[in-house]
């Protein structure tokens, strides 16, 4: 695999008495299953995930357990498995990330694996609204780029952290789920979250997607799909 030289680096970073390791994992219940507007199971799915980062390293593991059968998928798998490794900067107040995922598909064999180099900003503007923008690209099955930009606001409230959020994505010809390039999707979010503890956060999320260009992003199954969410620090 790709990615097992490089997590094994990444770890033996993580453990380094020099640098004090940082370990978050969460669990989310979702509604469906819909990634850059495209829907890959209509019905609720479990999403587990783990982080571990040291400095400006980061490792993540994140995947997608099926609770319910749709097109190909069956119920009581992992159909998909997500190993991520990057690396975080800031120039000024804006935060830069590039790294690589690995997008690993269990049941679909190992040619069907895949694999993307990215890199993100994360700017902050006026009153508590945020700019964000993606660029990646598949450098193993699709061999093409998708890209998005991004706007987010932090309501001000106390303890409870509320954002509000859009986005546009953009995809290359070979990237796209229509077969033609240009604008894919949009999503608009609303997300919360709850400190129960130190440790210990609760939230939730309601989402808006559909295709921008039905030639780029033909019609999905689902448009409005939401979730629960558990997250640990530790």
């Amino acid at each position: 695999m790709r990615l097992f030289s490089a997590a094994a680096l990444c770890v033996l970073v993580a453990t380094t008495p020099a640098r004090t390791a940082e370990t978050t994992a969460g669990l989310d219940l979702v509604s469906a299953y819909v990634f850059r507007g495209v829907t890959y199971n209509d019905g609720p799915c479990l999403q587990p995930y783990v982080e571990t980062s040291a400095g400006p390293l980061a490792f993540n593991v994140w995947a997608n357990f099926d609770l319910n059968d749709y097109d190909l998928v069956q119920a009581g798998d992992f159909s998909e498995i997500d190993l991520t490794l990057s690396c975080g900067f800031f120039l000024g107040e804006t935060e830069l990330t590039a790294g690589v995922m690995e997008f690993l598909f269990p049941e679909g064999g190992p040619d069907t694996n895949t694999g993307e180099l990215f890199m993100s900003a994360d700017v902050p503007l006026v009153g508590g609204i945020g700019a964000s923008a993606y660029v990646g690209y598949d450098f193993v099955l699709v061999k093409d780029v998708y890209a998005s930009v991004g706007l987010a606001y932090e309501l001000p409230l106390d303890a409870l952290a509320v954002t509000a959020s859009v986005k546009a994505g953009y995809a290359g010809e070979d990237a796209s789920a229509g077969g033609a390039a240009g604008f894919h999707e949009y999503e608009v979010k609303l997300q919360g979250e709850y400190p129960v503890s130190e440790s210990l956060t609760l939230g939730g999320f309601l989402m808006h997607t559909s295709g921008i260009d039905a030639d780029v992003l033909p019609e999905q199954d689902v448009d409005f799909f939401g979730g629960l969410t558990l997250g640990l620090s530790f």
